[in-house]
């Protein structure tokens, strides 16, 4: 859960007017457009932790690729209003199906990638994991090694295998 200061029932009420009046179908708690090209998708989910917990989602799938449960670009939005969450979301959706917005995140986390390959993160978060027995201490150190090269598009990690699709088809 990101942030909440805001009831999962504002922000399902606000939502649902909002997205009615975009256009948007329904199902459950969850909205789904598609152009085409794009489906964008806004979900609102219980926290296994808590029954006051919640997370806000919102998403865009590839309409071309069948596999939908990948081929996703998909963030966690902290819910302080029910207004920023709106925007925060819209934001998402004109950022994350604007092809040359999408090429320019491609690009640089594949240059992040080259600098930061999995197997060397793995290896980094592994030494501080063993370094740090305190468990406060381990996730400052864990911090400050993420906030040092940070991940430019964390929204690719859950597509990277469509990357050269996206790059020869976008």
């Amino acid at each position: 859960m990101t942030g909440a200061n805001v009831s999962k029932e504002e922000v399902i009420e606000y939502a649902a007017a909002w997205f009615r009046r975009k256009g948007f179908r329904k199902s459950h708690l969850r909205w789904k457009k598609s152009d085409g090209v794009f489906t964008k998708e806004f979900v609102i989910q219980g926290s296994s932790f808590s029954r006051e917990a919640y997370y806000i989602r919102p998403c865009v799938h590839i309409d071309a690729l069948a596999d939908q449960s990948f081929g996703m670009f998909a963030a966690d939005i902290p819910h302080f209003s029910t207004e920023q969450v709106i925007r925060d979301t819209e934001r998402f959706f004109c950022e994350w199906t604007n092809p040359g917005l999408i090429r320019a995140h491609i690009q640089a986390f594949l240059e992040w990638d080259a600098r930061n390959p999995l197997e060397v993160r793995r290896e980094r978060k592994l030494a501080v994991e063993q370094k740090y027995a305190e468990r406060d201490e381990r996730n400052q150190a864990l911090l400050e090694l993420e906030f040092a090269d940070p991940c430019p598009a964390p929204e690719l990690f859950d597509c990277q295998r469509y990357i050269p699709y996206l790059l020869e088809n976008l």
